[in-house]
């Protein structure tokens, strides 16, 4: 891939952390993750590993059951 994907990546988290992590307003990930996403209408699941994603600190221990695919969101 390209550097300055991940140099971005890198910035937004800093950016981003600097507001939400003392505030305890929730968790971050990176693409090293991923998502086992239901979609209605849709037979099977669909796994999505987005290069950033934020959920709520009310849902991160039920999103994070600390090993395999978290539920989505």
């Amino acid at each position: 891939t390209n550097p300055w994907h991940d140099v971005v990546i890198f910035n937004l988290l800093l950016a981003l952390g600097a507001f939400v992590r003392p505030r305890g307003l929730g968790q971050f990930t990176t693409g090293q993750g991923a998502f086992k996403l239901a979609v209605p209408g849709r037979r099977g699941d669909t796994v999505r590993s987005p290069d950033i994603t934020f959920t709520v600190a009310a849902r991160v221990a039920e999103l994070f059951p600390g090993r395999g695919f978290g539920r989505g969101a």
